[in-house]
């Protein structure tokens, strides 16, 4: 399995206490109504998910496809 290294700054925003999701959409400048667009997620939903609430395995790959990232980097 490929390793993913995450960007300093991702890692950053995580170690304060943001949600992968959330540190990795920041760090590519992403507004959430893009990610609502590129997922299909309503923008509700997507911010109960990056305050930290569990997503379905749906969302989740949504999500990193949209983010062009590997599924497992929201795991663990």
């Amino acid at each position: 399995m490929s390793e993913v290294l995450f960007p300093e700054p991702v890692v950053t925003m995580i170690s304060q206490g943001f949600t992968t999701t959330r540190a990795f959409r920041w760090h590519l400048g992403l507004p959430i109504q893009c990610l609502a667009s590129r997922t299909g997620i309503e923008v509700a939903r997507l911010l109960v998910i990056e305050s930290g609430s569990s997503a379905s395995e749906d969302e989740i790959e949504a999500i990193a496809k949209a983010l062009e990232l590997p599924h497992g980097v929201f795991r663990g």
